[in-house]
């Protein structure tokens, strides 16, 4: 892709990230500047364009509405772990500012379990038993590798294969 090309789906995708900025912001705190979030939505749909591949994806929205929502969701977790090194709490990290559809992060597990239950039938085996115990049971890798017999980092890796698996899935709503 030339340089050309993805200025030209830069400046065409504008509109999604000023909308899915604003979108987002509407379930944040007042003291979230919308200009952050914008900011954060368009590093995300430069990223899009840059790394995009036509003949790897078929549409580049989804493809950007995701990346887009990924550096925004980064940007909110960013806020929450430098508010949580100074001692205050943050409600909106649990409840609003990070989406199960949006990052395959399940912060809170009450609320993800329909997610879970809904992603899960998409995975087979030792897959679906390990996405399980990691994000259902908030169990950690080496409490999983011995419950399923194998070493913390082969969790690692099926967990890894797992969360492709459920994004792939994700990205087929999304489209």
């Amino acid at each position: 892709m030339t340089t050309k090309e993805r200025n030209d789906l830069i400046e065409r995708y504008l509109p999604l990230a000023n909308k899915l900025a604003s979108l987002k912001k509407k379930n944040l705190p007042k003291y979230v500047s919308l200009d952050d979030v914008k900011s954060a939505a368009y590093y995300g749909l430069v990223d899009a364009a840059t790394k995009f591949n036509p003949e790897k994806y078929c549409f580049f929205g989804p493809y950007a509405k995701l990346r887009i929502m990924g550096e925004i969701n980064d940007y909110l977790r960013e806020i929450c772990r430098e508010c949580s090194r100074y001692g205050t709490s943050l409600d909106f990290c649990n409840e609003k500012g990070i989406s199960l559809l949006e990052t395959i992060e399940i912060e809170n597990v009450d609320d993800g379990k329909e997610f879970l239950e809904d992603v899960s039938k998409n995975l087979i085996g030792v897959d679906k038993t390990v996405f399980s115990l990691y994000y259902g049971e908030n169990m950690s890798l080496k409490e999983i590798g011995i419950v399923i017999g194998v070493s913390e980092s082969r969790t690692s890796q099926i967990l890894k294969k797992s969360k492709e698996i459920v994004k792939e899935y994700i990205i087929s709503l999304a489209a």
